[in-house]
């Protein structure tokens, strides 16, 4: 990069943060020029934006997010011994609930928190997006922002927003499979359990993390699990229901289990209830469809970034029985498949896909909008 063109890069860094400080929403289209051109301020940027979004944003009753203000509330006259009841009673988590539990002791609101917890999400979440970009070299502008894009309309704007708490999880999850698996750092595992403290049912990824660590290049076989897992969507829920029997769970996660898998199923009702959930429903199965059938005939890549995304898809689909639990992973496998998608955009600039899986995305987007808009009504 030439003297003057670093010269004009920085300019255009300073701009977007003086536009953000006045208006951080008009500040967006700086702060994508700023991302095509690599620039991890702007990335930053992106992210503080996300957790103004939090910060703001007023959830429905039902959602997650009601029940932090609720748990906030409890805490503010608890005392220690009352969060320690309270975190065996409710189960495995503690992190978030800690994090409430601080705030409250010291006066801080809520909403700061929801805000915090949603601006790291998206920072590890971006930065991911970072390091394939600096990984690979031989890029342009115009891959660059086909790229970002993508990653833009993957997340899943109602769950970080509403969900906090898993989202929260997902994205220490996703930072340990890159940094774990394609870079071989170590303090991956120590990512993996944060994950598991903060959401127990992100537990189910450390045995997937460990068998791609050590078996990272079986191309074959995790092609074959693959299709052998697609068999399980037609199995019912009862044949789940009777493997954890056999399992014999306790504690948390047999409640944990009893509410999944013998309870009313939360995706189900849902289904009964809204038009437009029916239609999100919908496009997310044509996603994960054509994601299968992507794997399957039209990857070009071989190797480790395949094999992670055909071995957690694999696993994922044995809970296809059980839509709360299927889709809930599933948004992990969304990710996961968008980085792999963008590395494979890089490397072989297959513009046709990126038309593909964008228009998929953006319908997706437009009916998660739609479903939020009471919501994001009163928030603005």
């Amino acid at each position: 990069m030439k003297k003057g063109d670093l010269f004009k890069f920085n300019k255009a860094v300073l701009l977007s943060f003086v536009v953000f400080l006045f208006s951080p929403f008009l500040s967006i289209p700086l702060i994508l020029l700023g991302i095509v051109n690599k620039s991890k301020f702007s990335l930053i940027l992106l992210a503080v934006l996300f957790g103004l979004v939090a910060y703001i944003y007023i959830p429905n009753l039902s959602d997650d997010k009601a029940r932090y203000f609720e748990v906030y509330d409890h805490f503010k006259d608890g005392s220690y011994f009352e969060l320690f009841a309270y975190l065996m009673l409710q189960g495995q988590d503690f992190i978030l609930q800690s994090m409430f539990y601080l705030a409250s002791q010291w006066n801080i609101s809520a909403q700061y928190v929801f805000g915090l917890v949603t601006f790291i999400s998206m920072s590890l979440i971006l930065s991911i997006y970072h390091r394939i970009t600096l990984k690979h070299i031989y890029t342009n502008p115009e891959l660059r922002f086909y790229a970002i894009i993508l990653l833009c309309l993957a997340v899943p704007y109602i769950d970080l927003l509403s969900g906090t708490r898993y989202m929260f999880a997902c994205s220490f999850v996703l930072m340990a499979f890159y940094i774990g698996l394609i870079e071989k750092q170590k303090s991956s595992f120590i990512l993996l359990i944060i994950a598991a403290f903060i959401h127990f049912s992100t537990l189910v990824f450390i045995p997937i993390f460990c068998v791609l660590f050590f078996f990272p290049e079986k191309n074959r076989i995790y092609f074959l699990i693959f299709c052998v897992s697609l068999v399980f969507i037609a199995i019912p829920s009862n044949f789940l229901l009777s493997i954890f029997d056999f399992l014999g769970l306790s504690g948390g996660l047999a409640v944990k289990k009893e509410a999944y898998l013998e309870g009313e199923d939360f995706v189900q009702n849902a289904l009964a209830e809204s038009i437009v959930t029916r239609f999100v429903v919908f496009l997310e199965m044509i996603w994960l469809f054509v994601i299968s059938v992507y794997l399957l005939f039209f990857s070009k890549s071989e190797g480790l970034p395949k094999n992670i995304i055909l071995f957690t898809a694999s696993v994922i689909n044995v809970f296809y029985a059980v839509p709360t639990i299927f889709f809930r992973y599933a948004i992990v496998l969304k990710l996961l498949f968008v980085f792999f998608l963008i590395m494979e955009i890089y490397r072989y600039k297959q513009k046709l896909w990126i038309l593909v899986f964008g228009s998929i995305l953006f319908c997706i987007f437009t009916f998660q909008i739609i479903s939020g808009l009471p919501n994001i009504i009163a928030t603005f």
